[in-house]
């Protein structure tokens, strides 16, 4: 199962103004729970759009060997 944690259960705490840290966490912990069986049960269809996404790809000995752009965009 994987997690995508954006905040962290500290910083919801302090968000939230509670003094008590671990009913914070087991509220993340569930919330994130639900969320992951969530994405099991849907899949995205149609146009997706991503913000500054970065995917590895493969390059062949060739291409290895010229000189890369860096930053968004890059070969990388």
């Amino acid at each position: 199962m994987t997690f995508k944690q954006v905040l962290s259960a500290k910083e919801v705490q302090h968000q939230l103004g509670m003094e008590q840290y671990p009913p914070v966490w087991l509220m993340m912990m569930k919330l994130r729970d639900i969320m992951g069986k969530r994405e099991k049960i849907y899949q995205l269809s149609g146009d997706i759009e991503l913000d500054e996404a970065f995917f590895p790809t493969r390059m062949n000995d060739a291409e290895k060997e010229e000189t890369l752009k860096r930053d968004a965009g890059s070969q990388r």
